[in-house]
């Protein structure tokens, strides 16, 4: 291995606050693939 990338957890968020469910139905959201971008009323809910 040539290079290592560390990361760091900045915020944790209540695990019932955004389930998959939530994500779904609220923000259109029904796979994970990556941090790719997010819908901005997600992005809002997340500030």
């Amino acid at each position: 291995m040539s290079s290592i990338m560390k990361i760091k957890l900045l915020k944790r968020y209540d695990p019932n606050r955004f389930t998959f469910d939530v994500l779904g139905k609220e923000y259109g959201i029904f796979a994970v693939r990556g941090p790719r971008g997010i819908p901005q009323s997600l992005s809002e809910a997340l500030k």
